[in-house]
């Protein structure tokens, strides 16, 4: 039973808990990356329209 190991093993809380925020901070930068990708994408869309006026 995963839960109870995780309940009375500390190491193993430990373990589990740092792969976790490991993985939320890893998300955390994909999602920036998508956001200034977006951002950069918008900003060369802009630059292409303004120049085609």
């Amino acid at each position: 039973m995963e839960i109870f190991r995780y309940i009375f093993d500390s190491k193993y809380r430990e373990k589990v808990s740092n792969e976790f925020t490991q993985q939320v901070i890893t998300l955390s930068d994909e999602a920036e990356k998508s956001i200034n990708d977006a951002y950069n994408q918008t900003n060369q869309n802009v630059a292409d329209n303004n120049k085609d006026q």
